[in-house]
């Protein structure tokens, strides 16, 4: 999943695994402009090659960028 634009991104009671490809990253929440990422009961594992992950976060402009994270697990991912 890859964010690049938009107020929010919301994730509920998901499961994100085995996410390969080029940046293998499970969730990469990278806006433009000020956003909120909001993540809950979300399990996220087995993620990334030799980069990425589970979760990155990486503003590519000025803005204010809020993350929060309830009941949420990450595990076996190369980073995040």
């Amino acid at each position: 999943m890859h964010f690049t634009s938009g107020a929010a991104l919301h994730i509920e009671n998901c499961i994100i695994k085995n996410v390969r490809g080029s940046n293998g990253v499970g969730v990469n929440f990278t806006p433009s402009g000020a956003s909120d990422l909001f993540v809950s009961n979300t399990t996220v594992v087995n993620n990334g090659n030799v980069n990425g992950g589970g979760i990155v976060i990486k503003p590519t402009d000025a803005g204010l960028v809020r993350a929060t994270f309830d009941r949420v697990t990450t595990k076996q991912n190369v980073v995040g």
